[in-house]
């Protein structure tokens, strides 16, 4: 196999051991069902929206998977938008002889970036330095104290007394003399 899965899965299980109360969540960057060519100024609009905020991340983690036309030897891209189009970002270069099908960026605790996402909403852009590749799918995985939006599920009064309502118009409605119809 042309991936290191071991050294991506103890990597990963660090991050999630590591922090006894963290809170792990996963989101999809692309909506897309086919890979995206990208090269030159190709520059591919990337949304991380976890549905909720965070209080603290300790560790953002971005794997991007290519099919195809693979992360090839000196093959180098960018990721661009925080906080807007010119902001730092980050960049990989692929320095092995191996060609690759996954491709895993990491920003740890101390990382300016990561208060970027405190929002648990960000915009930005994948692009390539040097070289080509097809970006089949790509997500990121945010280990920190999140606070999920509140589903909107009424409370039972409101619903009691919804019905209340409801029942006091059918008796309403009722109980009204009915109007004959004059031809």
């Amino acid at each position: 196999m042309k991936t290191p899965f071991k050294v991506v899965l103890s990597l990963m299980l660090f991050f999630v051991f590591s922090q006894s109360k963290a809170d792990v969540i996963t989101v999809e960057l692309i909506d897309s069902d086919t890979p995206i060519e990208v090269s030159g100024d190709t520059k591919v609009d990337l949304i991380a929206d976890f549905d909720g905020t965070f209080n603290s991340i300790s560790s953002l983690l971005f794997t991007f998977y290519f099919e195809g036309d693979l992360f090839d030897k000196n093959d180098e891209y960018i990721v661009l938008g925080f906080p807007d189009e010119n902001g730092p970002g980050f960049g990989a270069r692929n320095s092995s002889e191996t060609s690759l099908e996954v491709r895993i960026s990491g920003l740890v605790t101390g990382h300016p970036e990561l208060a970027f996402f405190l929002d648990g909403y960000q915009e930005f852009q994948f692009s390539m330095y040097m070289g080509s590749l097809n970006l089949a799918r790509a997500t990121l995985t945010a280990t920190g104290d999140f606070n999920a939006r509140p589903a909107l599920i009424p409370e039972p009064q409101s619903i009691v007394l919804l019905s209340l309502v409801f029942c006091g118009l059918l008796i309403s409605r009722r109980n009204e003399p009915h109007k004959k119809s004059q031809h």
